[in-house]
C-alpha cells in the first residue's frame, strides 16, 4: 500500500477570529544577569558578607591581600564547620581563601573560595586515583591541580564559585561556597593524607576561571 504524502502548508495561517495585536508582541524578557554594580558597592557588600560569616561561624581571618581578597582558617568537627565560640577538643583546622574574580565567559563577577588539600608527586598514580575516588564520593566542590615544576608535584585545592551580585547575593550563598570548599579539602586531607596541617593556598594568586 502506497503511503499518502501530505505536502507542507506554505501559505500564512489565518484565524477566523479577531486577534488583539498586543497579544502578538510577547512579553519583554528581563536579563537574568543584573547590570554591573559600582566598585565601591561591590567591595562594601563583599566585606560585609565575610564579616557576617565570621560572626556566626568558627572562622578567623588571617590575611587580607586586597579589598576583595581574604584568607582565613575554619575550625571543623565531624566534617562540618563549627559555630562561633563553640570550639571543642579534637577539632580540625583548614585554611581557605576567598576572592572576587571575573569569569572567562561573560565577564561576570564570581566569588571564589579555594582551600588547599596537599601535594602529590606527579608520577604517584595510586595516590592520584585515591584522591579522585574520595572526591567523587564526597560529591562537593571542584578539585583543581596546579603543577609545581620545582618539585614535580601536583598542588591540589578544592574550589567552589558563586555568582556575586551585590544587590542580590545572600550570606547563605557565601556560606555554601566556603563550606563546600573547606569541608571537601579537609575531608580529602583526612582520608588520603591523614594529616591536619595549615597549608598555604598556592592557588590563591592564579587567574580566575
Amino acid at each position: 500500500m502506497r503511503a499518502c504524502i501530505v505536502p507542507p502548508h506554505r501559505d500564512p495561517l489565518r484565524s477566523s477570529f479577531a486577534i488583539d495585536g498586543r497579544l502578538l508582541e510577547g512579553a519583554k524578557r528581563r536579563s537574568l544577569i543584573p547590570g554591573v554594580a559600582r566598585q565601591d558597592e561591590t567591595i562594601q557588600v563583599f566585606n560585609r558578607l565575610l564579616d557576617g560569616l565570621s560572626s556566626t561561624w568558627a572562622i578567623e581571618w588571617i590575611g587580607k591581600r586586597s579589598e576583595i581578597s581574604r584568607s582565613g582558617v575554619a575550625h571543623l568537627a565531624d566534617g562540618s564547620v563549627l559555630r562561633a565560640q563553640v570550639l571543642l577538643g579534637g577539632t580540625r583546622r583548614q585554611t581557605f581563601h576567598v576572592t572576587l574574580r571575573t569569569s572567562a565567559i561573560g565577564g561576570h563577577v564570581l566569588l571564589q573560595c579555594s582551600s588547599p588539600v596537599g601535594k602529590i608527586a606527579r608520577d604517584d598514580d595510586s595516590t592520584i586515583a585515591e584522591v579522585q575516588s574520595a572526591h567523587q564520593r564526597l560529591g562537593r566542590a571542584k578539585l583543581s591541580a596546579l603543577v609545581d615544576e620545582e618539585d614535580d608535584t601536583l598542588a591540589l585545592s578544592a574550589e567552589s564559585h558563586v555568582l556575586f551580585v551585590p544587590a542580590t547575593t545572600q550570606l547563605a550563598e557565601v556560606e555554601n561556597a566556603v563550606f563546600s570548599a573547606v569541608t571537601c579539602a579537609d575531608e580529602l586531607e583526612r582520608r588520603v593524607f591523614q594529616t591536619d596541617e595549615l597549608q598555604e593556598d598556592w592557588g590563591a594568586d592564579e587567574p580566575g576561571a
